[in-house]
């Protein structure tokens, strides 16, 4: 997290999705309590800051380079379960990043997709041969056209397989949100899944995020609905999402 010029160093370590094999399915990316708590302990609970303590910090530029502060973004459930309990043991609280549509019953469906692919298909790579099965259009020309971005993101990105970027091309750059989101329903429609049925299975509940900012932790905005590429719409958009968080 790369604050200002006057802080030219990077002091925060986001986190998203936790395992537990029991109730939350290991997924790309996610990692387990005990991987949690090696990380910290690598990081040195030292060098960690309370939330509150770290917006004090950064307010009145006091922050030193080893000040770091954990954050956690999207509201999902696993950091509820995995996470927390190692937070709480370690006596430490850090920023929850939440996108509010979630609380109106109508979350953006970033995080659903997710739990989708990840829950109703052997693996990853099933779920894209059936996505692009669907799609059913010869993307050659368009692979060719962006290959220079595909060899950059995995040069960046070491972790993605060439699969993995594909698929995020083609959501983000081939097709239009209302094209993913038809080919989405289908392949819902063929797994016989039902969205709001895993919705407590994937986000926080109120009285989960209230629990959360009993106990000390920081609760942020991070959009209304949470846009898969938000810093490509307009002011006026990003504007509205603003005005629709502060609405509820």
């Amino acid at each position: 997290m790369y604050i200002n010029k006057n802080n030219n160093f990077y002091h925060g370590i986001m986190f998203h999705h936790f395992h537990d094999n029991k109730v939350h399915k290991k997924s790309q990316g996610s990692i387990t309590r005990d991987q949690f708590f090696r990380l910290i302990k690598f990081i040195g609970r030292n060098n960690i800051l309370d939330s509150d303590d770290f917006f004090f910090r950064l307010k009145y530029k006091k922050l030193k380079s080893t000040d770091v502060c954990l954050t956690f973004d999207d509201g999902i459930k696993s950091q509820f379960d995995v996470a927390l309990p190692v937070l709480e043991d370690l006596k430490i609280k850090s920023f929850f990043f939440i996108y509010s549509s979630i609380f109106e019953d109508k979350p953006d469906f970033l995080e659903v997709y997710r739990y989708f692919r990840s829950n109703f298909y052997i693996n990853v790579d099933s779920f894209y041969k059936d996505f692009f099965k669907i799609l059913g259009k010869d993307l050659s020309f368009f692979f060719k056209k962006n290959l220079a971005i595909i060899k950059l993101k995995k040069l960046k990105h070491p972790f993605y397989s060439l699969n993995d970027i594909k698929f995020r091309l083609v959501r983000d750059l081939f097709l239009n949100e209302k094209e993913y989101k038809k080919i989405m329903l289908k392949m819902f429609e063929e797994k016989n899944f039902i969205p709001r049925k895993y919705y407590s299975s994937i986000f926080f509940n109120r009285q989960e995020l209230y629990a959360l900012k009993e106990m000390g932790h920081s609760i942020g905005l991070h959009s209304h609905t949470h846009p898969t590429l938000i810093e490509s719409l307009n002011f006026q958009r990003q504007y509205l999402l603003f005005i629709l968080n502060n609405s509820l």
